[in-house]
């Protein structure tokens, strides 16, 4: 990877050498999702804009100007910066900071700096209450209810929407996931997802219905493409919606080998765009996103009596306080202090 032009002097490192490359790099290097390397990458380029701006070494950022910074992504004016249009919310000043932490930790460690000024910096508190919107069991069934699954893009629809509503994939585990991740374990049906968040893979329990979906795409899909012996050709692919052959699995590039037809996944706007169109095609008003599905799950569950601890599993969260602020703004209306005043 590379930052450049961004670059430190750092005493007893030749003049001129790039030493935020490598500190950036072994930081990025261990994150599994994409998306999170680019999130990250790109949060350390601006963090570096902002040193380089302020014209300081490495060795001179100091605590002040990390709290200045801090106030700054918070929307604040500072001398030599352009001001954000929008602040960051809370949840990216977090991960901004946290970023920090990790690019001053290394940096300490390698003997680049004598002191860490971001050993104990801290992002914003985060709400208890999750801002996504979350569907209704009725809108749930209504959202799948409303895909006509007569063509190959609505199979391939409502396995999607029917895996994301009932199981609460995060969507990069969806787009990541492989035919060889299908199978059965202790007589149930399964996916094995490697988290896009974290290191620990998990698996998941899909219901039967989600299973008959899944299979119905993968059936008709078949008649399009080939399923590698391997199993790593992805669950989900295009489809091409219109042209000479429509409701065919979709072969990226021009003159392509016809084997290389759907051996691509589909991408994070394909997916975010999928969510999109079926809930708007089953009258939901709600600005609803692919991480909905996943609130959607995890307030269902939760309604519908099962254990924190057990729903805390399911979504593959580290710590239950997480799982707990999806429910907290719909638990605090449905049973709120208002409705024991009686006059």
């Amino acid at each position: 990877m590379s930052l450049a032009p961004f670059s430190f002097k750092v005493p007893g490192v030749h003049d001129g050498e790039n030493v935020a490359d490598d500190l950036a790099g072994a930081l990025v290097a261990g994150q599994l999702s994409a998306r999170t390397r680019r999130a990250y990458t790109s949060d350390l380029a601006e963090m570096l804009g902002v040193w380089n701006s302020w014209n300081l070494a490495l060795p001179e950022v100091t605590r002040d100007h990390l709290h200045a910074w801090r106030r700054w992504l918070d929307g604040e004016t500072l001398p030599g910066l352009h001001t954000k249009a929008k602040p960051c919310a809370p949840a990216t000043i977090s991960r901004k900071v946290s970023v920090a932490r990790s690019f001053f930790g290394e940096a300490f460690d390698r003997g680049l700096i004598t002191v860490n000024p971001a050993a104990r910096l801290r992002g914003f508190a985060l709400s208890d209450e999750s801002k996504t919107m979350g569907l209704s069991a009725r809108q749930a069934s209504d959202l799948l209810g409303a895909i006509d699954a007569s063509s190959l893009i609505g199979l391939r629809d409502r396995a999607i929407l029917s895996l994301m509503l009932r199981t609460g994939p995060r969507r990069m585990d969806v787009i990541q996931a492989t035919v060889g991740a299908l199978g059965e374990s202790q007589g149930h049906h399964i996916l094995r997802l490697t988290m896009s968040k974290g290191r620990k893979d998990r698996t998941l329990k899909l219901p039967v219905d989600v299973w008959r979906h899944v299979e119905e795409w993968r059936a008709e899909a078949r008649k399009s493409r080939d399923e590698k012996p391997d199993g790593s050709t992805p669950l989900f692919c295009a489809v091409m919606r219109s042209g000479r052959k429509p409701n065919t699995i979709y072969t990226t590039n021009r003159g392509a080998d016809p084997a290389d037809a759907g051996q691509s996944p589909l991408s994070e706007k394909a997916l975010w765009k999928i969510v999109v169109k079926r809930a708007k095609a089953a009258g939901i008003a709600e600005n609803i996103t692919p991480h909905s599905t996943r609130h959607t799950f995890i307030t269902l569950a939760l309604d519908g009596g099962a254990p924190l601890q057990k729903v805390q599993a399911a979504a593959g969260h580290a710590d239950p306080r997480t799982t707990e602020r999806y429910w907290r703004t719909k638990q605090n209306l449905d049973d709120n202090a208002v409705d024991y005043v009686r006059f």
